[in-house]
């Protein structure tokens, strides 16, 4: 008789009656508590009891078996599984050891007794005729998570607690990804579950391969997951196909729930909320005793599309560093130097890359270490710092000379909300900063600027105000507010007068194209520095392609609608002379991409 699934009582008195029979593994036996065999733990498909050498009674040992509960993967990736674990734990000391593995077809009768048993090599039982058990012997760890009788998880006391200690594991954990991937496979499963801590050697390890997949193309297709901790395009089935990306979720995930206290996010325990974790518009929030730095690293990790997470392991390694780099007066030197071990043992990788795009025959340089990493990009950041701030002050100059030459000053007579409009400006470049609260507070300025426009009739700085609100960038915020209290309070003083001239030639467009031209500028600089994400960029330069056209289109409708139709124009808009200022700007762009041809070139 052939059962589907048997209980935890008939999948022990089979093991059992097995070990009595010789079949099991001959130099080990199963450990006994009161007569009956140690579980250390079960799941859907696997039940895992303690083992120990029958010569030596330490250190002990686990047995994982698979086949009772009538699920099982095929004999091939049983094998495949235990060669990529056999092969990784050479080399690596955060994988989880395996001793030996192996299959066994037995016929049991009516009563479940034994009837026949016979050992087959893995991968050469497939279709066959009896229950199918697959033996991994492996080394016994203390699992980091438990569940009692109502489904409640807790962490064990082996569990890091504290961010110092779950960096710890993340660069344990993530060296053992780390080297999955750069043999071209993907573990499919990585969970608090799936992990250990080793405490004869100290570190934590990465179990439990048996959904792991070989991909040669770099690409999976099958759906394998693991309910809150699948990567959104598996979950969501938003890809035919993924790749490392999906295991990066995965740890993030992970890491998210040791620093949330087991809180899913979107949810208030280890039961995740799918419904909200999988929302395209969900944020994660910041785990509860997770630093500013390392929430941050979590969220790309767990970022909704593939293409926003890191690339590779070594990526998420190197930005794991970085967060203990940031904090090394508070944290210890064991911790440190474990970052900086981890990150360059993986530059051998950046190394190929590198010797396959310049050739064998080229002079490869040595990988950085992580303290010439980290001034280099304390340089990138003090270049990119001066930058912004040449930026920002020609915005500023160029946005005072359009707001001067937009108006009469011999009538001008600001009111309160104009005079506090640039403080309001400032405050929320401030906001846009730090990113706090910055949203609620520019909703509210800009239904201010709209109000105040609707009520003394719109000009250039209110479309400006608009503009740099909706925009959300810190630097042309602070650029607004600086050239509009400088314009009001120049004004007020009568000190502009001398400006005059630009009203009287009607020079607004001028101005107008030249902030439009340097913003664009500015957008590519922060994209050659890094400094957006790869959808801003894009976004920004779909915007500039098109825009001078369509001001240039949009002023010969007007113009038509204004001549054939009577149209009434605004005035603000008769000053910036959409035609002119399509023109000037399309020509800008013309003459910037043949001088970024040519610094190409030079380059």
């Amino acid at each position: 008789m052939i059962q589907d699934r048997w209980d935890k009582t008939e999948a022990e008195e089979l093991l059992c009656a097995l070990e009595a029979q010789g079949k099991l593994f001959s130099q080990f036996m199963l450990k006994t508590e009161d007569g009956h065999p140690v579980l250390l733990g079960s799941s859907s498909t696997s039940l895992i009891y303690e083992m120990a050498n029958r010569e030596r009674p330490e250190p002990h040992f686990a047995l994982k078996v698979t086949g009772f509960s009538g699920i099982n993967a095929s004999s091939e990736d049983f094998k495949d599984s235990f060669r990529v674990q056999w092969m990784l734990q050479q080399n690596n000391p955060y994988v989880c050891r395996v001793r030996a593995v192996k299959e066994l077809l037995v016929k049991t009768g009516a009563n479940g007794e034994i009837i026949e048993a016979s050992e087959h090599k893995p991968g050469e039982t497939e279709d066959t005729d009896g229950l199918c058990l697959r033996l991994l012997l492996m080394e016994k760890l203390e699992p980091l998570l438990e569940t009692d009788r109502s489904g409640q998880a807790y962490l064990r006391e082996a569990a890091p607690r504290g961010e110092s200690r779950v960096l710890e594991y993340a660069l344990h954990i993530g060296q053992a990804l780390a080297a999955t991937h750069s043999i071209s496979w993907l573990h499919r499963d990585i969970k608090i579950e799936n992990t250990f801590w080793d405490a004869r050697e100290r570190v934590y390890k990465l179990g439990d391969f048996g959904t792991a997949k070989n991909t040669d193309a770099g690409m999976a297709e099958t759906v394998i997951y693991s309910d809150g901790y699948g990567a959104p395009e598996i979950e969501k089935r938003l890809e035919d196909s993924y790749g490392v990306t999906a295991d990066i979720y995965s740890f993030g995930v992970t890491l998210y729930l040791l620093l949330n206290d087991l809180k899913f996010p979107g949810s208030d325990s280890y039961f995740p909320q799918t419904a909200i974790q999988y929302r395209e518009d969900f944020v994660f929030p910041a785990p509860a005793h997770a630093s500013p730095e390392m929430a941050a690293v979590i969220r790309r990790m767990c970022s909704f599309y593939a293409k926003d997470r890191y690339q590779s392991m070594p990526e998420v390694l190197s930005a794991l560093a970085a967060v203990i780099g940031r904090q090394e007066n508070e944290t210890e030197e064991e911790l440190r130097t474990l970052a900086t071990l981890a990150t360059e043992a993986y530059q051998e990788e950046a190394q190929t890359i590198q010797q396959e795009s310049y050739g064998e025959g080229e002079n490869i340089s040595r990988p950085k270490t992580r303290s010439e990493r980290k001034a280099e990009q304390k340089a990138f950041d003090e270049c990119y710092r001066q930058d912004s701030f040449r930026y920002y002050l020609l915005i500023t100059v160029l946005l005072l000379f359009l707001f001067r030459s937009g108006y009469f000053f011999q009538d001008f007579a600001p009111g309160w909300m104009l005079c506090l409009l640039p403080v309001a400006l400032l405050f929320e470049a401030l906001l846009q900063k730090i990113r706090d609260f910055y949203f609620f507070f520019g909703t509210l300025l800009l239904a201010a600027v709209v109000f105040l426009a609707y009520g003394s009739g719109p000009g250039a700085v209110h479309i400006v105000a608009i503009l740099v609100i909706l925009i959300g960038c810190p630097v042309l915020t602070a650029a607004a507010g600086s050239a509009m209290g400088l314009w009001v309070l120049l004004g007020l003083w009568g000190r502009l007068q001398f400006l005059e001239v630009l009203y009287r030639l009607d020079l607004a467009w001028v101005f107008w194209g030249a902030v439009l031209l340097v913003v664009n500028r500015y957008f590519c600089m922060r994209i050659f520095w890094e400094k957006t994400t790869r959808l801003r960029a894009i976004l920004g330069v779909e915007i500039y392609d098109k825009m001078f056209p369509a001001m240039a289109i949009a002023g010969v409708v007007l113009f038509l609608l204004q001549k054939l139709c009577g149209l009434q124009v605004p005035a603000v808009v008769q000053q910036l002379h959409l035609i002119r200022t399509g023109a000037l700007g399309f020509a800008g762009m013309i003459i910037f991409y043949f001088l970024d041809e040519q610094a190409e070139e030079t380059a």
